[in-house]
């Protein structure tokens, strides 16, 4: 007993410098970062589906939001849906680093995927379940769209910090498109009336025609030697990554706001079998 008291006179001094030590090489993961599932739920099932839908549309917000920020734009989702800015605000996301930001997003399109593995088994209505088939569709293809941002997050920096004429005009012309883009998805993603499936096919053609277009220019320009071969590499890949980032936004707008049937019928427009 004298052995281990003294054991523990002699330990106490320093207990608190080794945990500071020791927090710095092993970070205790947060709890979960939903903000409105939990697994007590389930035993309501129809509550349970409502708080997913909510928790998916939180997650389509912040990824909207992410890939605005990452060209210096800001999301006018706020002024239509002020709960979910005021959310964003107090999960302090956006002084968080971009890094830190998508990993926010990895994790909770993680916790999403395992609540809606757990929600379907206990989920009674087939239309509920069909239901949730779209809403968790729409999170992985909003977490496909960020990623796909974030991959070309190098690239953008090049062109916004380019000297060259050629180059920095694609950037700016590039913000632009992100800007008018989002400016229709977000409307229609938080618009209190019917969102068709006309209005969705507008938007999914003008994004290929933008593609296109976008091609054509910087083939010409290659072609008058006004780009270098890593410049053209770099205009590529950053249209080639906002082609399929502005898809599968859209692709996770209409899997949110139409119907299960029309969801499935817009799936197979041809730019999506690409």
């Amino acid at each position: 007993s004298i052995i281990n008291l003294l054991s523990v006179v002699v330990f106490l001094p320093v207990l608190n410098p080794l945990s500071l030590f020791l927090s710095k090489f092993f970070k205790e993961e947060d709890t979960l970062v939903t903000s409105f599932v939990k697994k007590e739920d389930l035993a309501e099932p129809g509550t349970a589906f409502d708080l997913f839908r909510k928790e998916a549309e939180f997650f389509m917000y912040s990824a909207m939001s992410f890939n605005l920020h990452l060209f210096g734009l800001k999301s006018r989702i706020a002024d239509m849906k002020p709960q979910l800015a005021d959310l964003e605000h107090r999960r302090k996301l956006f002084e968080k680093s971009q890094e830190e930001q998508y990993e926010f997003l990895k994790r909770l399109q993680g916790e999403l995927q395992l609540y809606y593995l757990s929600l379907r088994s206990v989920l009674q209505q087939a239309d509920q379940v069909h239901r949730l088939e779209h809403l968790i569709a729409a999170v992985r293809s909003a977490m496909h769209a960020a990623k796909s941002v974030m991959d070309i997050t190098p690239n953008i920096e090049n062109l916004r910090n380019s000297s060259k004429e050629e180059k920095y005009s694609f950037y700016i012309g590039a913000r632009q498109y992100v800007a008018d883009m989002y400016a229709k998805l977000e409307v229609m993603f938080q618009r209190e009336g019917e969102v068709t499936f006309d209005e969705l096919k507008l938007v999914h053609d003008e994004i290929s025609a933008h593609y296109s277009h976008s091609l054509e220019i910087m083939y010409l320009n290659a072609a008058g030697g006004s780009l270098s071969n890593a410049d053209f590499t770099t205009i590529m890949n950053l249209n080639r990554e906002l082609f399929t980032s502005h898809k599968a936004m859209l692709m996770s707008v209409k899997d949110f706001r139409l119907e299960p049937a029309e969801a499935e019928r817009f799936s197979e427009l041809p730019v999506y079998l690409t």
